[in-house]
């Protein structure tokens, strides 16, 4: 029994010197919660982001364990975030933003369950099915899906919406989806918050939308430039405008008194 403990407590201490190793070498620490995550999913999430963000799993008393071990003031801050056994760490070099624009565009897709709510209207696309007549026929038809028979198989006239959003999936159209292999809701491994340069970083700041967030930035500096312009501030950004606008005013005087002539 004595032993047993005693690996344990090797074990346990391996752990924490080694995620101590990776806490020190990653300018950007996350905590993630497990909780609503699907193990397929998550291990599918692992794998397309493997290069640029790793995942660390361990017990509660290790992970705090190890942030205490690594004696860096900032680390401590991600301790309240970390609640139970459910959670763990991700590390990576990318940046904040970017880690978090990593894991949001690797979505996994996957079945939805009986009384999961649609975040969206969930349809069936027409065409052929692997099913040949008989009492699915009648599934169909309680899903409101028209048929009809095309080589000796259903097939369906005309895409279909079976759960609509915000409703939650009957039994029969979430069997319905997984028999057809439609994957309609896509499970993002999100972290709660990252940590980077001191700062925390919650999810609901992290999460922009980086095509809006670039527009806008354009937009910004596109009327910073008409209102330099307009009075009359020279800067690199309206100095050729501004010397382009001026000849060509010059030019259209000239003219104008030619005329006059």
């Amino acid at each position: 029994m004595t032993k047993k403990i005693s690996k344990s407590l090797e074990a346990k201490k391996a752990k924490v010197k080694e995620l101590q190793k990776l806490l020190l070498s990653h300018k950007c620490i996350g905590v993630l919660s497990l909780a609503n995550i699907p193990a397929k999913q998550l291990k599918g999430t692992r794998a397309k982001v493997s290069e640029k963000i790793k995942f660390y799993f361990a017990r509660k008393s290790v992970l705090l364990h190890a942030i205490d071990e690594a004696k860096r003031e900032d680390l401590t801050k991600l301790k309240q975030y970390i609640e139970g056994n459910n959670c763990a760490l991700i590390l990576s070099n990318e940046g904040a933003f970017e880690t978090f624009r990593i894991l949001k565009k690797n979505k996994e897709a996957t079945f939805i369950k009986p009384e999961q709510v649609a975040p969206f209207d969930i349809t069936i696309p027409a065409g052929p099915t692997p099913f040949a007549p008989g009492p699915i026929t009648s599934e169909f038809a309680q899903l409101g899906i028209k048929t009809k028979v095309e080589g000796g198989k259903i097939a369906i006239r005309e895409p279909a919406v079976v759960v609509k959003a915000g409703q939650k999936a009957s039994p029969l159209a979430a069997s319905m989806l997984a028999r057809l292999g439609v994957k309609p809701i896509e499970i993002a491994v999100l972290p709660i918050c990252i940590l980077e340069d001191g700062q925390i970083y919650l999810a609901n700041i992290l999460d922009i939308d980086l095509s809006k967030y670039t527009q806008d930035l354009k937009s910004i500096i596109l009327n910073g430039v008409k209102l330099a312009s307009k009075i009359g501030l020279v800067s690199p950004e309206n100095a050729k405008f501004l010397l382009t606008l001026a000849i060509r005013r010059s030019v259209a005087l000239q003219n104008a008194l030619a005329l006059k002539k």
